[in-house]
């Protein structure tokens, strides 16, 4: 009986890892495109290229965002491959 309850509580911090785990895809797209912003904000005061450096910063960030998903979901994907 109790080594049937341990395996289902092992079973439930899996779960709740993984869970952890791709639910900070969001909060990481966000963060990249939020300091690409600022970093082309501060870089367009500084050279006077508004709004150039904001723009391009935010695609790069949303670029880092979308890799960082990709990497993120590859290795979600090799752990259910082993399963």
């Amino acid at each position: 009986m109790t080594l049937d309850r341990n395996n289902r509580w092992e079973g439930y911090g899996k779960s709740l890892k993984k869970a952890a785990s791709l639910s900070t895809v969001g909060l990481e797209i966000a963060f990249s495109v939020g300091l690409g912003y600022l970093i082309g904000d501060w870089l367009d005061g500084h050279f006077s290229t508004a709004p150039y450096g904001m723009i391009v910063m935010v695609i790069v960030g949303s670029g880092a965002g979308f890799w960082g998903l990709y990497r993120t979901l590859r290795r979600f994907q090799a752990q259910q491959d082993e399963q």
